[in-house]
């Protein structure tokens, strides 16, 4: 154990270094051949997950399980990150299972290489939101009349499906930056919002995902062209279903948080399909534009905590 790692730098660390890891697999990826495109977004997506497992080990070693609290542990263990002590490979919990959904991710990337638009990738959405999603949502059967688990269990598949569609199309018609820009931010403010809604450790997970799509943008200005901008809507999807997924069921979202969070990637489809323009600086706008409902909804969590705190200090 090595002590005198400040609190500031144990957080850079938990960030910095995951988007590092995924920036080098990125961009190794973008300057491949082109005839290695079809299988860039795949190896870029197993770079984001060795880079979340990473994150996920650094958080665990500074000994922040509950989000870098006062009680976090003074001295960083250096022998827990390098054997990533702490991930959960057999998952147990339904926040265990955010360790896995940049593989499938990956996959889907990897699927979606060979495949023509239609019925095929739909299905293969339905298949990948569906063996994410159950794990996840499973514990409250226990507790739930079985109508209302069935119903609750539809919704979040249909909106885990209907939003991947919706940032799918981002994908498709935006600049590669402005997609990855879009994606990054996203999950940033998901991340915020869960953090300041109690749920810290979950903003901590959203953030690294945030981090390690956060070099897609440099690469989408140096490589438009570059196949590994395939993983970046999936890997947004499923990391956002996840999150919400834990953070209003086992954690203190409400509900209201979460449809702003999933209201954006609603308004960023609505505003590529129906209004006019075309071109990098339309898709800017509308990305831009369509990122309001979530920066609502930080702004929200934000006030209420900074309400809570204040009547807690009286």
């Amino acid at each position: 154990m090595l002590p005198g790692m400040d609190l500031r730098t144990k957080l850079l660390l938990t960030f910095l270094v995951p988007a590092f890891v995924s920036g080098v697999c990125a961009l190794l990826a973008a300057g491949r051949p082109a005839k290695d495109a079809p299988t860039a977004a795949f190896r870029t997506g197993l770079g984001m997950m060795v880079g979340f497992w990473l994150g996920w080990a650094i958080a665990n070693a500074a000994g922040a399980t509950g989000g870098y609290g006062e009680a976090a542990a003074p001295a960083f263990d250096w022998g827990k990150l390098l054997t990533l002590q702490g991930v959960p490979w057999l998952p147990r919990e339904a926040t265990h299972w955010l360790i896995w959904l940049p593989a499938g991710a990956a996959l889907a990337a990897l699927c979606f290489a060979y495949m023509t638009e239609g019925g095929g990738r739909v299905l293969l959405m339905v298949i990948l939101v569906t063996a994410f999603s159950i794990p996840m949502i499973r514990p409250l059967w226990q507790n739930s009349p079985p109508i209302q688990a069935v119903w609750v269990t539809g919704l979040v598949l249909a909106l885990g499906v209907l939003v991947w569609a919706m940032v799918a199309r981002l994908g498709r018609e935006a600049h590669p930056a402005t997609t990855a820009f879009w994606c990054t931010t996203l999950l940033s403010v998901t991340a915020g919002t869960a953090a300041a809604t109690g749920g810290a450790s979950l903003g901590q997970h959203a953030g690294i995902y945030a981090a390690v799509l956060g070099p897609l943008v440099l690469v989408g200005w140096w490589r438009p062209n570059a196949g590994v901008f395939g993983i970046a809507p999936p890997l947004t999807a499923l990391a956002l279903l996840g999150v919400l997924i834990n953070a209003h069921f086992y954690s203190y979202l409400p509900l209201l948080g979460a449809l702003l969070l999933v209201g954006s990637p609603v308004l960023t489809w609505a505003l590529i399909r129906f209004t006019p323009g075309e071109g990098v600086a339309a898709g800017w706008v509308k990305a831009l534009i369509g990122l309001l409902p979530a920066l609502l909804a930080i702004g929200l969590a934000v006030r209420k905590a900074m309400a809570d705190a204040g009547e807690q200090s009286w």
